[in-house]
């Protein structure tokens, strides 16, 4: 699932989202359009954790792994 559709999911449309994160939904569009700057990845995660920072800019931060520990 996308970025965008996580947005739509948890929120019903991109608009609603940017009234919510305090933005313009043309920020939100051209985010889209764009990509999310770098910065705004880590404010989304930061503002809602089910759109982590890796989802948005997935160039720039990777998906956790998790490492198992030996006993």
């Amino acid at each position: 699932m996308s970025w965008i559709d996580e947005i739509k999911e948890h929120y019903g449309s991109q608009a609603k989202f940017a009234k919510k994160f305090g933005v313009s939904p043309m920020a939100v569009s051209q985010w889209q359009k764009r990509g999310v700057p770098a910065e705004r990845a880590i404010e989304i995660e930061i503002f809602d954790s089910r759109i982590p920072k890796y989802l948005t800019r997935p160039d720039l931060f990777e998906l956790p792994t998790h490492k198992k520990v030996a006993a």
